[in-house]
């Protein structure tokens, strides 16, 4: 059984009281730290450096090329008449006899090639580079 909260002690009642609170002292601490501490640095700005002369140039109006008109719709297609008649297409039989016998294929031809045998040579000179060192 879950213990009942003692209402005193119970935050989320006081939320939003708090919550109101606390937005109302950051407001005020921020129009009171703008309205005693300004910082207004009033300097002139001068036009000390000389101002440059900016030349207008005159821009040729360009020619639009016009787009190509759309190719024209295809035309509709028509069913034509069927007065020609296809002719019945005779498919041969195609039963598969599971009790026939199979002969093997024959043997593959194999060829005998001679496999010229090296002996192993033990080098007793160290190797050297190329071109030494």
């Amino acid at each position: 059984m879950a213990l009942p909260k003692n209402p005193k002690v119970d935050l989320k009642l006081k939320y939003r009281r708090i919550f109101e609170i606390s937005v109302i002292l950051a407001l005020l601490l921020l129009i009171l730290a703008f309205k005693f501490f300004p910082r207004f640095e009033s300097e002139s700005l001068g036009a000390e450096a000389v101002q440059e002369l900016v030349e207008m140039e005159d821009v040729e109006i360009t020619k639009q090329e016009t787009a190509p008109p759309p190719p024209p719709k295809p035309p509709i297609p028509i069913e034509a008449p069927a007065d020609e008649e296809l002719e019945d297409i005779e498919i041969e039989d195609t039963e598969i006899d599971m009790e026939a016998e199979i002969a093997a294929p024959p043997p593959p031809v194999e060829e005998e090639e001679e496999i010229p045998v090296e002996f192993f040579v033990a080098v007793e000179e160290m190797p050297e580079p190329i071109g030494g060192i």
